[in-house]
């Protein structure tokens, strides 16, 4: 047993070897291709990136199975998540590659010997992107995760995608959910309309005062000049167009999304819209 036993760690350390050497060969090759991960376990969640060289390598199972195990790995590290980015109620954190690379794997090693063995098994170069953690601290807040185009493991909580959000939700001690629609629900479509509608941020939804004035045609001064009127209307849509709160609900325009939220009862303190390759 014991020369079997050192024979299966020759076998490992030398693919490990290898798998390095590889990923030096292969290092400053573009891997504009990837999948998004998205993972939630309670209170806890991570979004993450991981690229590779074609479309192809990303359907494959080994790299569906690497990503599968980044994730995990990324959401034991955020079990020990303090960070200067806290916020009432949420803690968060931002990775960069190097980042997610030095976080433990198993054996001793770290995610960059992870990822370097696995660029030696499938052949294309593989780099992490970026990743955010994420663990709630109070009872009233929630993790939504998402991914487009919707895909998953056929085991375990991992969902993937060429996008991917993860949103931080706020349900209100008087929060009244739609007939028949959970939070999960709720909060998947408005992951959907992040993803449709790239919105650059949240917006106050407790601050009516910072909202943009709705455009009234009946009510315009007439005796505004052109440029003026030009400019006001610009102005509205500009903001409309960049916070979320302020544009047309994806699944319903005739809302806007903050009219979604206050009847609902919710408040969205934050959001991460991940897409492959930017």
């Amino acid at each position: 047993w014991c020369v079997l036993i050192t024979f299966f760690i020759f076998i490992k350390e030398r693919a490990q070897s290898e798998g390095w050497n590889k990923a030096n060969k292969l290092e400053g090759r573009s891997t504009s291709n990837g999948l998004i991960g998205v993972q939630v376990d309670g209170k806890r969640g991570v979004i993450l990136e991981l690229n590779c060289e074609t479309d192809f390598v990303a359907k494959n199972s080994k790299f569906m199975s690497l990503l599968n195990e980044v994730v995990a790995h990324n959401l034991k590290a955020a079990k020990k998540l303090r960070s200067s980015e806290d916020q009432a109620g949420i803690h968060m954190k931002k990775l960069d590659k190097q980042m997610i690379g030095e976080i433990d794997a198993k054996d001793g090693k770290t995610l960059a010997d992870l990822v370097a063995l696995n660029i030696g098994l499938i052949g294309e170069n593989i780099t992490p992107g970026k990743a955010e953690h994420f663990e709630a601290t109070s009872p009233d807040i929630y993790l939504i995760g998402y991914t487009h185009p919707p895909g998953g493991l056929h085991q375990g909580p991992l969902f993937y995608g060429r996008y991917g959000v993860m949103m931080v939700i706020e349900k209100k001690t008087d929060s009244k959910l739609f007939s028949g629609q959970s939070l999960d629900s709720i909060g998947r479509q408005l992951c959907q309309h992040v993803v449709g509608m790239n919105p650059s941020s949240v917006g106050d939804l407790s601050n009516p005062d910072s909202w943009p004035a709705i455009k009234d045609e009946e009510k315009e001064d007439s005796s505004s000049s052109e440029e003026d009127r030009q400019a006001s209307e610009a102005d509205f849509m500009g903001t409309t167009e960049t916070e979320m709160i302020h544009q047309p609900f994806l699944l319903d325009t005739d809302r806007l999304v903050r009219d979604v939220l206050l009847e609902a009862g919710l408040d969205i303190k934050y959001f991460a819209r991940y897409e492959v390759g930017h």
